[in-house]
């Protein structure tokens, strides 16, 4: 199963969310890669199981996941496996009568790539800003030094440690 590390930070608010976005822009010289997201949870006994609904000027369609990840912040390691899903909405409606449904989430996610670390902010419905770093983990890559990338960029971010989070928006 492929893993990365894995950072989740709930902004405080939309200045916080801006400031953050001014400085991505500067540093990778770009506006970001802007999409539409959906994520629908189900029950799982085991993980978490999301269905991904999204729509871009790069990629538009569904991804299934499904991810394990301890629930503290020192074990920033997440394991998981993604499926690409040709028809989001009748794989939705499949889940949505064999499993129970935790709830969905509605996003405008800004993508950014800071050498090996995948950034998104994200503006969700009724939730608030997230900022999100996933460092997809190379074969001979150790779990200190994904850290210690997704680490590096908090700092050179100002993210406060007390704005971390352990779990996804649900």
């Amino acid at each position: 199963m492929p893993q990365n590390i894995e950072i989740k930070a709930k902004l405080p608010n939309l200045r916080v969310f801006e400031h953050i976005h001014s400085q991505l822009n500067l540093k990778t010289k770009s506006k970001g890669t802007h999409i539409l997201q959906r994520d629908t949870f189900f029950h799982s006994s085991k993980g978490i199981l999301k269905l991904r609904e999204q729509q871009g000027k790069s990629k538009s369609g569904g991804t299934l996941i499904f991810y394990e990840k301890p629930a503290d912040l020192d074990s920033k390691q997440c394991h998981y496996i993604k499926s690409p899903v040709q028809d989001p909405y009748s794989m939705k409606e499949i889940l949505s009568k064999t499993m129970l449904l935790r709830g969905e989430v509605t996003k405008t996610r800004l993508v950014y790539l800071v050498g090996q670390v995948h950034v998104r902010l994200d503006k969700v419905e009724e939730l608030g800003y997230y900022l999100e770093l996933e460092v997809v983990m190379k074969a001979n890559q150790s779990r200190e030094e994904g850290i210690g990338l997704a680490e590096s960029l908090l700092i050179e971010l100002k993210v406060d440690s007390s704005w971390l989070q352990t779990h996804a928006y649900m």
